[in-house]
């Protein structure tokens, strides 16, 4: 019994020495946040498991302001010089910001894509992939994509001409993932025309579910281990589902003899000897049918929805639209990228509402690294916060939600456009002044080293463009 005692003892000691530690004397200590989540990574996996982490980190930094510290080894930054040092680009001779391994989930074949690979394997990876996202290749692939948003309106017009209600969510991933199915494997979904999801996008979606679940869970590599003998199997065979279907359509696509312009024939054009393998093309093409198919869809639908919103924002898009266009078959991705209320429409739809609110954490490199004018040591994670919509960047100025950059916070002009809610007044005013308006802190994808080079934009462009002018959705 005494020997009992003793290990309870030294336990709670320890957990006690443990707790003093991380609270007071941690190279952490000095920075805000809830004193729980300073102590353990139980918030934070709560956070990730229920999908609150983006919600929450906000609020968090509402409360303590640019630097909180939620995780004991953990910061976010809501300063853009910030994301700058963490993901800019490195001086030469500067050790990098390494992926947090605890967050990138090894793919099922054991290859690594554009997410979860190294920076050499990144770079290779990126080479090859970005012929098929250059202007040559969307030019060559814009009669495929707009084939399939003739398809979508048409089946649209059929639903309104019917009064039949329609969950326009499920129809804008409808086209997503014919689009880029048809873009990545050679052959579409069929989602358009069966009016439903295909049973592996149905898959894909609880994949991501798991996925989710599994990365946050590997803080606690024992409790994981637990956890996944206890899941139900059929929510980890639905991941290996999703690998073996795409492993398969990827075969279908290279046995083809086609020279059709989608991201295959790219790859294999370019490919050689510092290219990319099977088993890696297999593992990026399924990456690319969720990143470029949800996400797209996503931010459609927050634009319509911000639209029906704000009444005078929807006419004036829809002028804009219909004084460009006298008929559906002039609209082009080039012609839609030259809209500018348009693009400001898409860009501020990004920011109010991102796909993808967070991005992958990363670690501070051995010896520490300076960020944002602090000496952050080595070893520490950072995860970081969606600063385009912290309130601390910008004000309301009438109470309709029309927010001006808050002039004592310096941004790059190229991180300044339109907002949404603006005025149409306001939008006529601002001349060749129209990217220098107003605008929270959305930092340009080019000033990452790691930039996303989809060019799914000139789509959701297109897009929009045609639901401008679908009958019935006018706000009469």
């Amino acid at each position: 019994m005494a020997g009992w005692n003793i290990l309870l003892t030294t336990a709670i000691a320890g957990l006690v020495c443990r707790i003093v530690y991380r609270v007071l004397l941690h190279p952490l200590s000095k920075y805000p946040g809830p004193k729980l989540a300073a102590i353990s990574n139980l918030p934070y996996t709560k956070w990730s498991v229920t999908g609150q982490l983006h919600s929450r980190i906000r609020e968090l930094h509402e409360r303590h302001g640019d630097v909180v510290r939620i995780r004991p080894n953990s910061l976010t930054f809501s300063d853009p010089q910030a994301w700058t040092d963490i993901y800019g680009h490195r001086k030469a001779g500067a050790p990098p910001f390494r992926k947090d391994p605890e967050f990138y989930i090894p793919s099922s074949n054991g290859s690594t894509n554009l997410i979860n690979s190294s920076e050499a394997d990144h770079a290779r990876q990126k080479r090859l992939l970005t012929h098929a996202f250059s202007e040559r290749s969307l030019r060559d692939q814009e009669s495929l994509v707009m084939a399939y948003i003739d398809l979508f309106i048409t089946r649209l017009g059929e639903l309104a001409n019917n009064s039949q209600d329609v969950d326009l969510l499920h129809w804008l991933n409808y086209l997503t993932f014919d689009i880029v199915g048809d873009l990545a494997f050679g052959e579409p979904f069929g989602c358009l025309k069966d009016s439903a999801y295909h049973p592996w996008v149905a898959i894909l979606f609880q994949s991501i579910k798991t996925g989710a679940l599994l990365r946050a869970l590997t803080i606690y590599p024992t409790l994981a281990k637990i956890i996944r003998y206890f899941m139900p199997k059929s929510l980890l065979r639905k991941r290996a589902d999703h690998y073996r279907l795409s492993k398969e359509m990827v075969t279908r696509r290279l046995d083809m003899d086609t020279t059709r312009p989608d991201f295959i024939s790219y790859i294999l054009k370019y490919n050689d000897e510092r290219g990319m393998s099977r088993s890696e093309i297999e593992v990026n093409a399924a990456l690319l049918i969720a990143a470029g198919s949800e996400t797209t869809a996503t931010t459609l639908s927050a634009c319509v929805y911000y639209l029906q919103k704000n009444p005078e924002c929807y006419k004036a898009l829809t002028e804009e639209v219909r004084q460009a266009f006298s008929k559906d078959e002039e609209i082009t991705f080039l012609a839609a990228g030259k809209l500018p209320y348009l693009n400001a429409i898409i860009e501020e739809s990004l920011r109010m509402y991102p796909p993808a609110p967070a991005i992958g954490p990363r670690l501070v490199p051995e010896g520490g690294a300076v960020v944002n004018g602090e000496h952050i040591p080595g070893g520490v994670c950072f995860c970081p916060f969606p600063i385009e919509n912290s309130s601390r960047l910008t004000r309301d100025m009438n109470g309709n939600g029309y927010r001006y950059l808050c002039p004592w916070h310096t941004i790059p002009p190229s991180a300044v456009h339109l907002t949404l809610p603006n005025r149409i007044l306001s939008f006529q005013s601002a001349g060749s002044e129209i990217t220098r308006i107003v605008d929270s802190a959305t930092i340009s994808e080019k000033r990452y080293s790691r930039s996303h080079m989809g060019r799914g934009r000139a789509s959701v462009e297109s897009m929009v463009c045609s639901l401008s002018k679908v009958p019935g959705t006018d706000n009469d």
